[in-house]
């Protein structure tokens, strides 16, 4: 083999070895994905202790319905970090129930304290509820439309028609 072909051929493997070695390092902590967690973490809480001073009913509802949600959102935060170190994928993991705790006991003590004033406890219980039927209408319901077909307006309209329809048979 030629000189020049043997140089290149060195200068080929350690270009690939320096690229092997930056490529196997560790992964960059996922920040805004932790953030994201904590807000609806926060949000979750926030609205179960409304729901909770609202009535026992609609707080086991809600608390059923977050559990569901907090334990697919933990089995994917907990895959996520999954190539973090320990000592730092432990207390983020960690982070999500204690604020979803807090911020419950942070919602249930505003709510009975906003109970007294039943405007602005209903406000506060509608704009919950319409920020949950947003997020499941104009998110979700886009994000399942995804695979290439077309979203049509009417289907928004049909699931606040139901929405409203079970609203309006709950008061019969």
């Amino acid at each position: 083999m030629p000189y020049g072909a043997r140089a290149w051929a060195s200068l080929e493997r350690q270009a690939s070895a320096v690229s092997a070695a930056f490529s196997e390092g560790p992964e960059p902590f996922p920040w805004d994905f932790v953030l994201a967690v904590t807000v609806d973490s926060t949000v979750d809480g926030l609205l179960l202790g409304v729901s909770l001073v609202a009535g026992e009913k609609a707080g086991v509802v809600m608390a059923v319905a977050l559990a569901f949600e907090m334990f697919f959102l933990a089995l994917t935060l907990a895959a996520t970090l999954r190539a973090q170190p320990w000592r730092i994928s432990i207390p983020a993991q960690l982070m999500m129930p204690a604020v979803l705790v807090l911020s419950a006991a942070v919602g249930c003590f505003a709510a009975g304290k906003l109970a007294a004033n039943p405007t602005v406890f209903l406000g506060i219980l509608s704009f919950g509820t319409a920020a949950l039927l947003y997020l499941v209408a104009e998110e979700l319901l886009l994000e399942a439309h995804h695979g290439g077909q077309p979203h049509h307006w009417y289907i928004d309209q049909f699931f606040f028609f139901g929405y409203l329809s079970v609203l309006l048979l709950d008061k019969l």
